[in-house]
């Protein structure tokens, strides 16, 4: 499948994605719909590039019953943990 061709299927498939993605808000609903669509109820979310946290915090709203985030800048790791702290 042609880059292009993997374009239109996922602009159907997650409308959302192709949307403009302007704000914090917005990456939330993206990676909540990458949640909900990947996975099984109680299962555990893997965020190997934790970053500030977005996907991480996006998982226990979505079924998952752990959330694992890793990242190899402690800084990462601690601005991910207050996000999901706040939520």
């Amino acid at each position: 499948m042609s880059y292009k061709g993997w374009d239109r299927w996922a602009q159907t498939a997650n409308p959302v994605a192709f949307t403009s993605l302007s704000s914090r808000h917005d990456f939330l609903r993206l990676a909540s719909w990458w949640a909900r669509y990947i996975l099984p109820p109680g299962g555990v979310l893997l965020d190997p590039f934790v970053g500030s946290g977005t996907t991480s915090a996006a998982g226990p709203d979505n079924g998952a019953s752990q959330v694992i985030g890793i990242d190899r800048e402690a800084k990462y790791l601690k601005m991910a943990a207050k996000r999901i702290g706040d939520r």
